[in-house]
Formats: structure tokens, C-alpha cells, sequence
């Protein structure tokens, strides 16, 4: 498991541990709270794992980037040091970036106070709050196992995109792409329970030699696709869609320049979401 939670012992709390990174961070409560198995999927923004306590406030016991958001996904509040805002009764969703990035789901009136060493986040009664979790997962959590055949080496680099947190545009931020497995040489093939690729329908064919595949697999970690063989080196969708990769440049332009673009054009997608920043190239688009 990648991420746990647990009442703290020292004081009121809840203790939320990242095994891969190996840091702890404690979330402080006026009085003792029982942390109770969530729906990590309820949350907007991935998490890792999720609990259910019920508090008449949460404190963070130390300031950190936080963003209080409607359940739209509208942003209502960026905390800052000087903050001390009490916002009206509704849903509402907080994100922290803590030593693991933190969610909190609550509905309510919510009061939000924060200086330059700790944020509360108060309410008017004992209120369900859903707290969720992303490791940063900058570490491999797994490792996998190859032969030297260059089929099973296709197998084993197929499990790069494991380490995603998204498959949507936001996969272009470093948080929502975790560190891939490693992958090391044995006698056999072996792929660690909980190292589980995504199912995106994308697969890259390729002759199946080690060549090819290791210049792929870049590519394949970053669209969470499936290594295949094949004839001509191709990206090939379930949706019907066909791209060469062995265009005139040859195979490695080819699959250096798909990788960019991609990463590109997810930059400027992402700005139509969650953070609608001001990027140069978006504004570039808009007179193409």
C-alpha cells in the first residue's frame, strides 16, 4: 500500500503515512477521531487512499500552498498567511500540497484561518470529512523483473504507465506522474502484484527486438500504453486511430517528436481545466 492513515497518539489527529517517499504528516483535530475506509474514487483529483473522520475542524500544522474549490471544481479561495475567511454553506473541496498532496471533501459552512505556520479549517458542527491522498512518488514502489527476451522485455516496459496518476491532460504535471518500476534482468518474468498498467487502449507496435523497444518506452510510460509486436513501428489506438513512427527521420525523431508534442499540446489543454493560467503557446492557438 502506498499510502495509510491512522489516529495519531501524541495529540488528536490523523497521522498519514507515505511508504514509497517515507514521510509522515500529521493533520490535528480538537478532539480524538476514528479515520474510517473512503471511496478513493469520489475524489475529483486522484488519490491513492482515502478515510472518513468526523471533526468540527481540521489544522494543518504548517502553511502550505492550499485552494478551497466548489464542487464544480470553481476556485473560491487560495489560501494565503494573512487569510481568515468564513465561506457560506455548500460543497466544497480543499486542496493542500503538504509532503503528500492532500483533499479534503466537506459540506457546509466552512471558516478558514490561516498564519504563517498552520491553516484551520473550522465548521460549524461535527461534519463527515473525506480526506484524500496523493503520494508524490518521486521513488520506484515496485520492481519488475525481465528474461532477456526481447518479447518479455516488451511485457515488463508495458507497466511504466503503473506509475500515472491521470491519463487525462493533467498528466503533464510532475505530481499526477509517479517515479515508473524499476526494471531489472532474472530469469524470468515477473511483474509484482498492485503494478497495474492503465487501460487507456493505446499500444505501440514494434519489431520485436530490444532496440526498438527501449527507444519506446518513454513514450509508452507517458501515454500509459502496451508495447506490442508488430511490423512497422506504429501508434495505434482501440478507437481506430494509426500514426506511424517510422517516418522519414527514422524511428527515434519519430518517437522523440510524438513524445513532445504530446507533452506540449497536454500543457496547453490543461490550462482549459482546473488551472486556467496564462500560457503563451494557448494564447498562440487562439490565432492559428
Amino acid at each position: 500500500m502506498t499510502l495509510s492513515f491512522d489516529s495519531t497518539s501524541d495529540r488528536p489527529g490523523v497521522e498519514i503515512r507515505d511508504h514509497v517517499e517515507r514521510r509522515t504528516y500529521a493533520l490535528h483535530t480538537p478532539s480524538a477521531v476514528s479515520p474510517t475506509p473512503a471511496d478513493a474514487d469520489e475524489f475529483r483529483f486522484p488519490v491513492d487512499a482515502a478515510v472518513s473522520v468526523t471533526t468540527d475542524a481540521v489544522t494543518l500544522p504548517t502553511f502550505v500552498a492550499a485552494y478551497v474549490r466548489d464542487a464544480d471544481g470553481e476556485m473560491r479561495l487560495e489560501v494565503r498567511p494573512e487569510t481568515d475567511r468564513r465561506l457560506p454553506d455548500a460543497a466544497y473541496r480543499v486542496e493542500a500540497c503538504a509532503p503528500m498532496k492532500l483533499y479534503f471533501a466537506v459540506e457546509g459552512p466552512i471558516s478558514v484561518t490561516a498564519s504563517d505556520d498552520r491553516i484551520r479549517f473550522a465548521f460549524d458542527s461535527d461534519t463527515e470529512v473525506r480526506v484524500g491522498a496523493r503520494s508524490h512518488h518521486e521513488r520506484p514502489a515496485a520492481t519488475v523483473t525481465t528474461t532477456e527476451d526481447s518479447r518479455d522485455v516488451m511485457t515488463a516496459l508495458s507497466t511504466l504507465g503503473s506509475a500515472l496518476k491521470t491519463t487525462s491532460p493533467e498528466r503533464s504535471f510532475p505530481t499526477l506522474r509517479g517515479h515508473p518500476p524499476l526494471i531489472e534482468v532474472g530469469d524470468e518474468l515477473r511483474v509484482p502484484d498492485g503494478i497495474d498498467a492503465p487501460e487507456t487502449g493505446v499500444r505501440i507496435e514494434l519489431p520485436p527486438d530490444r532496440g526498438h523497444a527501449y527507444v519506446a518506452a518513454p513514450l509508452a510510460f507517458y501515454l500509459g500504453a502496451k508495447l506490442v509486436p508488430g511490423g512497422t513501428p506504429r501508434l495505434v489506438t482501440d478507437e481506430g486511430f494509426e500514426y506511424d513512427l517510422d517516418g522519414p527521420q527514422g524511428f527515434e525523431t519519430a518517437v522523440a517528436r510524438t513524445l513532445k508534442q504530446t507533452f506540449l499540446f497536454d500543457c496547453v489543454t490543461r490550462t482549459e481545466g482546473y488551472y486556467p493560467v496564462e500560457l503563451h503557446e494557448r494564447g498562440r492557438s487562439n490565432r492559428w
